[in-house]
Order: structure tokens, then C-alpha cells, then sequence
């Protein structure tokens, strides 16, 4: 069966990617091995590394000249409207020559709604696997800053999301356009794949054909955990770990309120955070509450840094936070802190309840509780027995959900249901 990944990005071929494009990249690798004929459509590289024979790059209308006048290209695409004739027809082409027997898009949106239109032209079967809620919420997440709350996906207020208070009926009448379109092209989609039953009911509340909607997990490489973890239980005592964006989605506030009172009643606790900031004055705000609990010397922020660096921390955590405020489907550093038998504190949202067994394999917190986070994180410090076994527990776990042999057997399976 010869396969179309579509992919705006692609791990060590584009400067930004992320869990999305490697999920893409890794399960077409795993598709090969299998025996499929995989090709990606993709876009055109930013590196310098060689074209492989089955990568297609396209050019896109940001390199024309509605690209080279910034506020109006991001003012047209900010709302997924601007059409890409440019991607769309080298798409087109692609497909005739090339023939697959279905098309997956993943993270495609870069390159615009108009190339799927190209694969219905053609009468290709269709699959979209989504990894955010992009095509409900037009911030991505379902969560309202402002308000610091969880949306329902339904859009009544999405008016109040979307840029400047100014223009109102404007911005009324491009959201609905945006809903009528992103509705009328995931209808034209054969199968819809989500991370999580969490996901899946989000997406049919808000008014998606629920017998198109099919869970499929992420897949993992547990080949890393195989080749750095050890069967003998190593442990920092006292080292939390937090690994994210430092933004209010991911929520670093309620981590710092728990550390707090960690740092209060466990004098060696410290606490490590990994990961960028995209706002400046919320970083410095976040600092300020650190210094000003003096706890400067207990908090180290590292920023982004390597993976192996990264790896070396989550292998020797006594506790791994996972503290999201969105509605998460499937967070990857929750699933790699499991398969690496840590224990694992995380807020009860979106999809991870479905992957944490509350005190068999982690602890689930109140998502917005810093008191509640707080108390199972020093629970996990001061019984490191019980952290051991949780953590054996969401290792065998993780492995069975994850393995991406199985992962992929199931893609393989909706293929040759649609075809």
C-alpha cells in the first residue's frame, strides 16, 4: 500500500517542529518497516541536508509577495482562511504522479485547507489525525487566558479570543466563515484519529461526525528507555521536575504555589524547570514569585537545552509534574516520564486520566490545585518505596498502550477499512 504523509514540517529538515512532526515522521518509519511505500509532502526545507527520493518539498504563498507583507499574510492565515493555490496544485501533481493509495494528514495547516481539497478531486481516501483542537479553537488550546478556564469547543466565544477589542462584526463574520469552512472540509475527511476518548468527545460536542472519530495512540520509542534506563531504580531524593513551555496552558504557576510548600515541609527538595518561555514579562513574573518565597537557590530554570540533558534529569527525578490547564490529548512528557518508571504527578484534564490509574501508576491532582499537587509530590518523596512501584506500574503500562508496532498495525487496519 504506498502512503501520503502530509506534514508542513519534518523533524531535522524545518528549524520548528515539534510533537506532531515527529509523531508524523516516526510513524511512517514504522509503516515502512512494515512493508508500506511511504511518501511525504511536505514543505520546502530549511536545511541543508539532502532531498530523500520519497520527501516532495513545496513551495508556499508565504514565499510570494502576500508573504512579504507580514501583517497582511498573518492577519489572512491567522483565521485559516487564506487558500494556497501554490501548495495545493504541487500537491495535485504529487497525487497524479505518484498515485497513493490514501493520504494522511497530520500537521498540515501551514500549507492550508485547500490541498485537501486536491485528494477529494482525486477520490483518495483520507485520514487526519489531531494532535490539538486547532480546527475548534482557533487558539489551538481551549484555553481562555483571559479567564484562565477550559472552553467547550462550541465557539460562542471564541469572538473574545481573537485579536484586538476593536472590529467586532468583522471578526464575527470571519469566525463564522472559519467554522462553515473547517466544518465543511473535516466533513470531506474519510477518518478522523484523535489521541485520547477525551479528544473524541470533545471534537463530537462540538458538532463532529462521532462515527468518523477514531482513538489511535501516540507512539513511543522505547528503544530510548531500552538503551539509557537501567533496571536498578535510580533516585535523586527530593529532585521534582517540571519539562514544558513556561506559559499558563502548561501550567509552571500552579508547580511553583506546590513547591512552596514542598520546600517548606522537605528542606532538600528542589525543584528543576526545563523548557522556553514565549512571553517575557510571564517568565519574569513567574521568577518574581521565586525570589520573592526565597527560593531562588531551590528553583534552577535551565531554558531549553539538549535532549540527552533533558533525559538525564527525567532518569533520576523522585517526582515528574505534569500540570497542564488545557484539556491535553496525550502529553509526551508524561508518557516518557512513565516508561522511564518515574512517579508521576499530574492534573486530572483532558486525556490524562485515561493513562494514570490514580495511585497505581501516578497520582492525579486537582489540574488547578497547587495544594493537591503539592501533597502527592511530597508524598512521592517521602515514600520513595511506593514511588518505585508506581513507577514500575506506569512503565508496564505506558508499554502496552504505546508500542508503536501496535500503534501503527492499527493505522494499517483503518487504511484497508477506507480503501
Amino acid at each position: 500500500m504506498k502512503i501520503c504523509m502530509v506534514s508542513a514540517y519534518l523533524p531535522d529538515f524545518h528549524k520548528v517542529w515539534g510533537g506532531a512532526e515527529r509523531e508524523a515522521w516516526r510513524i511512517g518509519s514504522l509503516l515502512e518497516k512494515k512493508g508500506e511505500d511511504i511518501i511525504y509532502f511536505t514543505c520546502k526545507f530549511e536545511s541543508e541536508k539532502e532531498i530523500p527520493p520519497n520527501i516532495f518539498p513545496t513551495k508556499t504563498v508565504k514565499e510570494t509577495i502576500i508573504g512579504r507583507v507580514p501583517y497582511l499574510y498573518d492577519q489572512m492565515s491567522y483565521f485559516g482562511l487564506l487558500p494556497d493555490y501554490i501548495a495545493a496544485s504541487n500537491f495535485s501533481e504529487l497525487l497524479k504522479k505518484e498515485r497513493p493509495d490514501v493520504v494522511h494528514f497530520h500537521n498540515f495547516m501551514p500549507m492550508s485547507l485547500k490541498i485537501v481539497d486536491e485528494a477529494m478531486k482525486l477520490k483518495i481516501p483520507t485520514v487526519l489525525t489531531i494532535y490539538d483542537y486547532k480546527y475548534i479553537c482557533i487558539k489551538e488550546t481551549l484555553y481562555d487566558d483571559s479567564r484562565g478556564v477550559v472552553c467547550d469547543g462550541k465557539q460562542d466565544r471564541c469572538i473574545e479570543c481573537v485579536g484586538h477589542k476593536k472590529m467586532k462584526s468583522l471578526k464575527k463574520l470571519l469566525m463564522a466563515k472559519r467554522k462553515f469552512v473547517f466544518n465543511k472540509v473535516l466533513g470531506n475527511i474519510d477518518c478522523i484519529t484523535v489521541l485520547s476518548n477525551n479528544s473524541r468527545e470533545l471534537m463530537v460536542n462540538a458538532g463532529f461526525d462521532e462515527g468518523k472519530i477514531k482513538v489511535i495512540n501516540l507512539t513511543f520509542d522505547f528503544n530510548e528507555v531500552n538503551k539509557y534506563g537501567s533496571d536498578e531504580y535510580k533516585l535523586d531524593p527530593g529532585l521534582v521536575l517540571f519539562v514544558g513551555w513556561i506559559q499558563p496552558r502548561k501550567g509552571i504557576d500552579i508547580v511553583v504555589e506546590a513547591f512552596k510548600k514542598i520546600a517548606d515541609e522537605i528542606p532538600g527538595a528542589k525543584l528543576v524547570v526545563f523548557g522556553a518561555a514565549d512571553n517575557e514579562e510571564y517568565e519574569n513574573k513567574i521568577k518574581s514569585v521565586v525570589n520573592e518565597s526565597n527560593l531562588r537557590d531551590r528553583v534552577e530554570f535551565k531554558g531549553r537545552r539538549p535532549y540527552p540533558e533533558v533525559r538525564d534529569y527525567m532518569t533520576r527525578a523522585n517526582a515528574v509534574v505534569i500540570a497542564e490547564q488545557w484539556p491535553n490529548m496525550s502529553p509526551l512528557t508524561m508518557v516518557e516520564a512513565m516508561a522511564y518508571k518515574r512517579g508521576v504527578v499530574a492534573g486530572a484534564i483532558g486525556g490524562i486520566p485515561e493513562f494514570i490509574e490514580h495511585g497505581k501508576t501516578g497520582f492525579l491532582a486537582k489540574y488547578n490545585d497547587p495544594e493537591e499537587f503539592a501533597g502527592y509530590i511530597i508524598k512521592l518523596i517521602k515514600e520513595p518505596e511506593l514511588a518505585r512501584k508506581l513507577g514500575e506500574s506506569a512503565s508496564e503500562k505506558v508499554r502496552g498502550i504505546f508500542d508503536g508496532n501496535v500503534v501503527v498495525d492499527k493505522y494499517i487496519e483503518l487504511y484497508n477499512s477506507i480503501c
